[in-house]
């Protein structure tokens, strides 16, 4: 308010005052323009900022859909590996236990009831006496030689089992 008081002295005070407010009235306008320019600035800036926010819903929605994408995927994988996981399991256990019946068939054939299984025998052209360790094929050859011999009777002379050495 002193500075006003101290323009009314004269007209070289009122000339000076009016260029001071012209002055200060083209830096108000200046200040304002800047003014605008900042707001301008501010809302291209918000704007920017409301399209960054957006492209990043977006993204992360298409992120959250590849995401999902991948987990389906990921449980795909994992469920073929365990079905092929089972299939193998079941063909080695079919396996096994075809192995272990066709070992038990062997078993039986070799160790189990020989009551019912044919036996091919050699024939024998002289009378021998069986002996431990020998197989069934020449123990029965030697068998049924001697056998013959009973019912043979040109055979008693030559060390046979006739039926006239049974009776003395």
């Amino acid at each position: 308010m002193s500075d006003l008081i101290g323009y009314m002295g004269g007209p070289r005070d009122i000339q000076q005052a009016k260029a001071d407010a012209e002055s200060a009235a083209e830096k108000a306008i200046e200040a304002a323009g800047r003014v605008d320019t900042a707001i301008d600035a501010a809302n291209k800036a918000a704007e920017n900022a409301n399209t960054a926010t957006e492209e990043t819903y977006i993204a992360k929605s298409g992120a959250e859909a590849a995401a999902a994408e991948a987990d389906a995927a990921r449980d795909n994988a994992n469920n073929a590996a365990q079905n092929a996981i089972e299939k193998k399991r079941k063909r080695h256990g079919q396996q096994e236990r075809e192995a272990t019946a066709a070992a038990e068939e062997a078993r039986q054939y070799v160790l189990g009831d020989i009551s019912e299984k044919t036996v091919t025998f050699d024939k024998i052209s002289a009378y021998e006496n069986i002996t431990s360790g020998e197989n069934l094929k020449t123990m029965f050859g030697k068998i049924e030689k001697q056998i013959a011999g009973v019912h043979d009777a040109s055979a008693i002379g030559d060390g046979a089992i006739g039926f006239e050495k049974i009776i003395k």
